[in-house]
C-alpha cells in the first residue's frame, strides 16, 4: 500500500514539476536539534498531502497543526514528508552541499542515520539527519539555509559616455563604469582627468573640456579606480569669432546683414551660407535664411541672431515709429445711423410674482453718430473727443474706441464692431460698475449702420 501511495505521488508530481534541479549556491546556518513527537494530535502524515495535517516548523523547532509545517512523520515514524525531499543516505551531515538536484518526491522512508535534503514551503533548503527513534519521539538534527555571503562588487571597466569634437563652448565628458555584476553606473567623483595637448584643449578635474581654437590633435584621458579610458579628436582651422559691419536700424526696404568669420590662423572670410538666422520677435522684424531683415512696421524691440560653426553674433534695435491712431479703427470712422432694436419684455405680478404676460417693444431710431479721423465725434447734438480703448477696458473687444462723456449723464461710451459681415457697430455706455476681474461693465445702448 505504501508503495502504491508513493507511486501515485510520483505520477502527480511528474505532471506538475519539471525535472530541473533547484541548484543554487548558498551557505548553511547553525546546526539545531529537536524532538519530533508523532503522538501530537493532528500532526499525522497523509500520502496525497504530506504537510496537510501539520508537523514541525523547523524555523521554531516546534510542533504545529497549522499550514506552517516543514516536515511531517507518519504515526509509526516510518515515513518522512515535506514539500520536496531527497534521501541522501548515510552521508557525512557536515559535508552535505545544498547545490544539487533535489528531485520531485514529497515522501520517503524515515531511516535513522540517514541524511535528507528538504525544500521548505518558502523555497529555502534544509539538511536534516534522523538520530534515533524512541517510542513516539524522533530525535533530529538539522540546519536551515543561511544568508548568502555578499559577493564583493568590483569594477570591471570604464568608458566615455559621450564622444568629443570641437566646440566653442565647454564640453562636459561623462564616465560609465561597468561592475562585476554587469550593472552600469555614471560616475562623477574621484576621476583623474588629463589632456595630452593643453594647447588644443584643456580639461578640469570635473571633466569639463575647453578648446583653445588652435588646430591639432588632443586626447582626453580619464582614470577611475585603476581603470582608464580616453577619447580623441582633431581640431582644424576653426572659426574663432564672428562679426558684422551692418548697423541694424529700421528701414522700409529689406536690410541684408554682412558677416565675417575670423579663423584660428588669423584669416578672415565673408560668410554667405551655412548660417542659422533667428529673429527674437517676428512681429517687429523677420529674417530670411540668407540674412535679409524685413521690418513689419510695428514698434518694439528685436534681436537678430546669426550662428555659424558654433560662433554667434547679435544685432539689436528698437523700432519706435509714430503710429496713426485712426488706422487701426478705420472701419469705425464715418457717419452711422443709430437704431435701438425691438425687444420682447415679460411682465410679472408684483404681489404674487406670477407671470402676467409679454409686451413687444418695437425698434426705434436713436439718431446718428459721426466718428471723425481727427479724433472727434458727434453723437446727435453732442460733440466730444474719442480715444483708443486701453487693453482690457472693453471686455472681449480689443479694437474699441471710447467716446468721452458721450452719454446724457456724462458717462463714457464705447464703440466696437458688432457684425463684421453686415458692417454694424455697437454702442455701449459705462455703467460705472465692474466685474470681479476689475473690467468695466458696459450696457448695450444701440447699434449703428451706414
Amino acid at each position: 500500500m505504501k508503495f502504491l501511495s508513493r507511486l501515485l505521488i510520483l505520477l502527480l508530481f511528474l505532471q506538475c514539476f519539471s525535472l530541473n534541479g533547484l541548484a543554487s549556491t548558498f551557505t548553511w546556518g547553525p546546526t539545531k536539534q529537536a524532538n519530533y513527537d508523532t503522538s501530537v494530535p493532528g500532526t499525522g502524515i497523509f500520502w496525497s498531502d504530506p504537510l496537510g495535517q501539520g508537523g514541525m516548523n523547523l524555523a521554531t523547532g516546534k510542533m504545529t497543526t497549522g499550514k506552517d509545517g516543514d516536515i511531517a512523520f507518519s504515526l509509526d515514524g516510518s515515513d518522512l514528508g515535506a514539500t520536496l525531499i531527497k534521501d541522501l543516505g548515510e552521508v557525512d551531515f557536515n559535508s552535505v552541499d545544498g547545490n544539487q538536484n533535489i528531485g520531485i518526491l514529497t515522501m520517503v522512508d524515515a531511516i535513522p542515520g540517514h541524511v535528507y535534503l528538504i525544500k521548505r514551503a518558502n523555497s529555502t533548503m534544509v539538511k536534516l539527519k534522523i538520530i534515533q527513534q524512541e517510542n513516539s519521539l524522533i530525535s533530529i538534527e538539522y540546519a536551515l539555509q543561511g544568508v548568502p555571503k555578499p559577493v564583493p562588487l568590483t569594477l570591471s571597466s570604464i568608458k566615455m559616455a559621450n564622444g568629443l569634437q570641437y566646440s566653442p563652448s565647454p564640453v562636459t565628458l561623462k564616465i560609465i563604469a561597468t561592475y562585476s555584476n554587469k550593472t552600469n553606473q555614471v560616475v562623477k567623483d574621484a576621476i583623474t582627468w588629463k589632456s595630452n595637448n593643453p594647447n588644443v584643449a584643456k580639461v578640469t578635474s570635473k571633466g569639463v573640456v575647453t578648446f583653445t581654437s588652435k588646430p591639432g590633435k588632443v586626447t582626453i584621458t580619464a582614470t577611475y579606480q585603476g581603470k582608464t579610458t580616453s577619447v580623441s579628436t582633431t581640431v582644424g582651422n576653426v572659426v574663432k569669432s564672428l562679426t558684422t559691419s551692418t548697423k541694424l536700424t529700421y528701414q522700409t526696404k529689406p536690410v541684408p546683414i554682412a558677416l565675417t568669420a575670423t579663423y584660428a590662423d588669423g584669416k578672415k572670410k565673408a560668410i554667405k551660407s551655412g548660417v542659422v538666422w533667428k529673429s527674437s520677435d517676428t512681429k517687429v522684424a523677420k529674417v530670411s535664411s540668407t540674412g535679409v531683415v524685413t521690418f513689419t512696421g510695428q514698434n518694439g524691440n528685436v534681436t537678430i541672431t546669426a550662428t555659424y560653426q558654433g560662433r554667434t553674433v547679435s544685432l539689436k534695435t528698437t523700432v519706435a515709429l509714430k503710429q496713426d491712431p485712426t488706422k487701426q479703427f478705420a472701419s469705425l470712422l464715418g457717419k452711422w445711423k443709430l437704431w435701438i432694436p425691438g425687444a420682447m419684455l415679460e411682465y410679472f405680478y408684483k404681489d404674487t410674482g406670477k407671470y402676467a404676460g409679454i409686451v413687444y417693444t418695437p425698434g426705434a431710431s436713436n439718431g446718428t453718430l459721426t466718428i471723425n479721423k481727427d479724433g472727434t465725434y458727434q453723437l446727435n447734438d453732442k460733440k466730444g473727443k474719442w480715444r483708443a480703448a486701453s487693453k482690457g477696458e472693453v471686455f472681449n473687444h480689443p479694437n474699441s474706441i471710447i467716446l468721452t462723456k458721450a452719454s446724457q449723464d456724462g458717462h463714457d461710451m464705447a464703440v466696437t464692431a458688432h457684425d463684421s459681415k453686415k458692417g454694424y457697430i455697437k454702442l455701449m455706455w459705462d455703467s460705472k460698475g465692474k466685474y470681479t476681474d476689475g473690467s468695466k461693465i458696459w450696457i448695450y445702448s444701440s447699434e449703428g449702420y451706414k
